[in-house]
């Protein structure tokens, strides 16, 4: 068995996404984009599990899992983003005015 999480960079992605794009607008208001020069860092580490209980199983898992700061997981994401914007208020509208994402 093959374990894979993507949950966290898809998380990072929402969250990206939900950030560039919370300001209310109005019908017609243009949405904020993404910046085309953002990196994003993935990398896979598989490993293989065997064991016909789900003891077995769990025991495998932890044994040969990621490991860090001494702990065992089942899988781990490890993310850093940091991000600043600035916007402007107009009437009902807000205008995201500049972001940095690194």
């Amino acid at each position: 068995m093959k374990v894979l999480l993507k949950q966290k960079l898809f998380l990072v992605n929402v969250t990206l996404f939900l950030l560039l794009t919370s300001c209310e607008t109005s019908p017609g208001s243009e949405v904020a984009r993404s910046p085309r020069d953002l990196k994003v860092d993935v990398r896979h580490d598989f490993y293989d599990v065997e064991g016909s209980t789900v003891k077995e199983l769990l025991d495998a898992m932890l044994e040969r899992g990621p490991k860090e700061d001494g702990k065992s997981f089942f899988g781990y994401a490890k993310w850093y983003v940091n991000w600043r914007f600035w916007y402007a208020s107009k009437g009902n509208d807000c205008e995201m005015t500049k972001v940095m994402v690194s």
